[in-house]
């Protein structure tokens, strides 16, 4: 299954502040977060463990940055891409249902 979304964050959002004052930049955790809430809505995955098999950041995501988040596969799991409209790739990866260990 493909599924895709569009998302940003907004210049005034707290996490901002700090990464990294003067030259804000949207972290990669609120990226993998937003990829997870995706996830769990569009393919079922539950509120359960998930487990990120590789992550590969390319390019920063500026504040009011609207990307577009494309998730393939099922719950058990699914690869991403984190694109900009321009096309630009931010962000792909592998996660899958289930703990570290």
């Amino acid at each position: 299954m493909i599924v895709s979304a569009s998302w940003s964050v907004p210049a005034g959002h707290p996490a901002l502040a700090g990464h990294f004052p003067g030259q804000p930049i949207v972290p990669g955790v609120m990226l993998l977060a937003e990829v997870a809430r995706l996830a769990r809505a569009e393919l079922g995955l539950n509120e359960g463990a998930l487990r990120w098999l590789r992550v590969k950041f390319l390019s920063p995501v500026e504040p009011d940055q609207r990307v577009t988040i494309a998730l393939d596969g099922s719950a058990e799991q699914f690869s991403f891409r984190v694109s900009t409209g321009a096309g630009q790739m931010v962000a792909t990866g592998q996660a899958k249902r289930g703990p570290l260990a």
